[in-house]
């Protein structure tokens, strides 16, 4: 899918969409009404929303100019500033089957933080506790790699590029530590073996190779 633009007034303007069919390879432009209080409004989440941008003719010059896309509006931050929140998972044994709990509504609560899933009757015979960097410094960038809207684009997250998210994160995963060695965790716990005395430390030479600051990823 991709914009279709109108210039009548001298500023570009959304006035329809282009969409191909998956099954018959056809393309249909739909267009708006000819009314003030239409409009298009493009939700493709973080990801396909600036993809879509971009094939339109909207983002950075030099990269459009790049990917020889004619420059409709150049908007340098379209792209820029995607962030994803590194997490830390622990898998437990439980003596008993344990139920998901807590979690009763999915989408961003008033701390900022993101639920993508509802919790559930059913249950595990596994604890999983999970920690994760709710407000990241690090940002990245998206960048297109082909013109076919159905293709990945590029997504390069920068995980860690600021310290302190690695902090937070190692912060984090000693806070799931001394949580998991609480009394009111033992009934629900076989075995857990803490960390060495100083709990969990950053380091460096040891994280680096685990870490691809680049990746594909379906909108």
């Amino acid at each position: 899918m991709e914009g279709v633009h109108g210039a009548g007034s001298g500023t570009p303007r959304a006035v329809g969409v282009q969409v191909t069919g998956r099954l018959s390879g056809k393309t249909y432009t739909v267009l708006l009404q000819n009314s003030s209080k239409s409009e298009v409004i493009l939700t493709a989440g973080a990801i396909g929303t600036p993809q879509l941008l971009m094939l339109s003719g909207i983002g950075p010059r030099d990269h459009l100019q790049a990917k020889k896309i004619k420059v409709v509006a150049d908007s340098p931050d379209v792209g820029k500033h995607i962030v994803e929140n590194p997490s830390t998972r622990v898998y437990i044994g439980s003596p008993s089957p344990v139920e998901v709990s807590l979690i009763q509504s999915v989408g961003i609560d008033p701390s900022g933080t993101y639920f993508e899933e509802l919790s559930s009757p059913q249950k595990s015979p596994i604890v999983v506790v999970t920690q994760k960097v709710a407000k990241p410094r690090s940002s990245g960038e998206i960048r297109l790699l082909t013109l076919n809207a159905d293709d990945n684009p590029q997504v390069t997250f920068n995980y860690f590029k600021d310290s302190v998210d690695m902090q937070t994160c190692v912060s984090g995963a000693n806070t799931l530590e001394e949580v998991l060695l609480t009394s009111s965790f033992s009934p629900f716990i076989t075995v857990f073996q803490p960390m060495p005395s100083g709990g969990i430390v950053a380091a460096p030479n040891r994280r680096n190779p685990l870490l691809k600051p680049t990746g594909l990823v379906s909108p």
